[in-house]
């Protein structure tokens, strides 16, 4: 929620205003709609994180994101992954850790360069440092075979 906090800022004024215009005009009803959809969008972005699970395993990367009743899984073997995890640093120890390149970026859990990873975590550093070293655990361990 903290990164899209200013969109409640922005989204808050449009509703005062748009909630007199609309009474007179359709146009201040789109505002008072568009109003609502900035003002909800932290929330929304937030009830998402917490109901998103990030797990990784000695072999695989997974996210499970439940919404509205279903489940949503992408699963990556870390045979994939990238030498190393790549940090997007946010507010505080916030970040995202992307450690999986070259997928399509149409594909969920994604960015739009096709990078998998763990979004919004705390303790990203941490998190990286974990990462790369599973990864490194899994490659030794998948040559010995």
């Amino acid at each position: 929620m903290r990164k899209m906090r200013f969109l409640f800022w922005i989204g808050v004024p449009i509703i005062a205003i748009a909630g007199i215009v609309a009474l007179f005009h359709v146009a201040g009803q789109v505002a008072l709609l568009a109003g609502v959809a900035l003002t909800a969008g932290p929330f929304v972005n937030a009830w998402r994180a917490a109901n998103t699970v990030y797990v990784l395993t000695d072999r695989r990367a997974i996210v499970l994101c439940r919404l509205l009743g279903s489940v949503d899984s992408m699963s990556i073997d870390l045979g994939f992954a990238d030498p190393e995890p790549e940090i997007l640093r946010g507010e505080k120890k916030v970040g995202t850790v992307l450690f999986v390149s070259g997928l399509p970026p149409r594909r969920r859990h994604t960015d739009y360069q096709g990078k998998f990873g763990f979004w919004d975590i705390p303790n990203a550093d941490g998190v990286a440092g974990f990462v790369q070293k599973t990864v490194r655990a899994y490659r030794t361990n998948s040559s010995d075979l």
